[in-house]
């Protein structure tokens, strides 16, 4: 699919000596001015956040090291005390920043790959007089991909937790995205032998986005010395995050994709060359700060009737100068199945929008951002767990639509992470 990558020119940030200014060179969009710190919402307590081996140095650390470790990009007569950035070295350093991630998840990746292919049992094994290994399945795993990876990382996290082997029935063309996925498919006869699956087999879940604890501990169940099949949307990160680091390995994407992620990020950014004032005058990398933006379906019946509801533009545009306001100089990079109308409401040279890649491909820009700003939907929720380096993640705090039925089936505090910052 072509590649096809927008900026937009210098309206949004205009000059302007009113009082609708912050300190510094940030001056507040209108639309945010009365109530863009409000703080009448209680935030739940971070939960202390563990450094991935995906983190990076950021600012002049990166740079200096950076230059010390690549002699030559033609950087090393940069000194210490002072290093006047220009946007060919800015590009430089990014790019190898965002090599640097690739290559370190790759690494882990096809390591867990090949002990998960270890892990099959079916594949020139016989069980022929020997006792029978106790299994997790899917009963139909469906949905779009965000929905796929929280049925995929439930079944990998209860098996873990209750020492079985997570097994599929049914292959599905979207494990071939991943280079750490390697789940054995197995016929249905291999688990059930001399009988169909049945009601009976399946463990169904209570609700979509909550967590039940029989689901998590088989032991107190009627499954506890059989093989079961869960069946469900399954989407609480409770009932995975334990193992987070094998999750993320196991989803990390093959490297085609990420490079062709890597390719749209870099080209997005060199197409501001020549306009964007986070890329000159700047004596640090800019932070790169991924945005995504759902729209489509939901805007209308039944998604709409059932609760969905997209981020509205003031929690785009507030939750965009908070991070600006933050991590300056910022480069936001867009992603969106409505690029049309976020170059309506994202007005200013700091913004690349991405559009003509594959949903994959998508997926993969947004694990390779500093930080994240989420919008609606399980697409969005994989996109910021995946990212091993983002410290500051942010999501629509009223998605469900209150008083829905979809609101009544799920439990936000089960399904984003204690860290996430919800925001209106």
């Amino acid at each position: 699919m072509a590649l096809a990558v927008a900026v937009t020119p210098f309206l949004w940030f205009q000059k302007d000596t009113n009082a609708n200014h912050f300190s510094g060179h940030i001056p507040v969009d209108p639309r945010l001015y009365h109530d863009h710190q409000r703080t009448d919402h209680k935030q739940r307590p971070e939960k202390e956040i563990q450094p991935s081996s995906d983190v990076t140095p950021s600012g002049n650390s990166w740079a200096f090291s950076t230059i010390q470790a690549y002699p030559d990009l033609g950087l090393d007569h940069l000194g210490d005390e002072a290093i006047e950035f220009n946007s060919n070295n800015i590009q430089a350093m990014i790019r190898l920043k965002l090599e640097f991630i690739i290559q370190a998840r790759l690494t882990r990746a096809r390591k867990q790959r090949r002990k998960m292919e270890d892990d099959f049992v079916f594949h020139g094994h016989s069980f022929e007089g020997k006792p029978r290994p106790l299994f997790v399945t899917l009963s139909v795993p469906g949905g779009g991909l965000g929905n796929y990876m929280f049925m995929v990382a439930t079944l990998v996290g209860v098996a873990r937790k209750n020492n079985r082997i997570p097994i599929l029935m049914y292959p599905d063309h979207r494990a071939n995205y991943f280079e750490g996925l390697a789940l054995e498919v197995t016929a249905e006869t291999n688990l059930y032998p001399n009988r169909n699956l049945t009601d009976d087999d399946l463990m169904f879940e209570a609700a979509c986005s909550w967590y039940l604890n029989d689901t998590a501990n088989l032991s107190t169940t009627k499954f506890a010395n059989r093989t079961v099949a869960l069946r469900g949307y399954l989407q609480s990160f409770m009932y995975f995050d334990e193992f987070r680091e094998e999750i993320r390995t196991m989803f990390t994407f093959k490297e085609h994709t990420l490079n062709a992620a890597k390719d749209a990020i870099l080209q997005g950014i060199q197409g501001l060359d020549n306009t964007s004032t986070a890329l000159h005058n700047q004596t640090k990398v800019p932070t790169l700060v991924g945005i995504h933006v759902r729209r489509g379906d939901i805007l209308h019946d039944p998604h709409k009737a059932h609760g969905q509801t997209p981020a509205t533009e003031q929690y785009l545009l507030r939750t965009a100068l908070r991070y600006q306001r933050k991590y300056a100089p910022v480069l936001f990079i867009v992603i969106s199945n409505d690029i049309a109308y976020c170059r309506e409401v994202f007005v200013d040279d700091h913004f690349v929008f991405i559009s003509g890649t594959p949903l994959e491909v998508d997926m993969a820009i947004m694990t390779l951002m500093d930080q994240m700003i989420m919008s609606v939907g399980s697409y969005s929720f994989w996109g910021a767990y995946l990212n091993g380096q983002a410290t500051d993640i942010s999501y629509f705090r009223d998605w469900p639509r209150p008083g829905s039925d979809l609101a009544r089936i799920t439990n936000k505090s089960e399904y984003f992470l204690p860290s996430w910052h919800g925001r209106i």
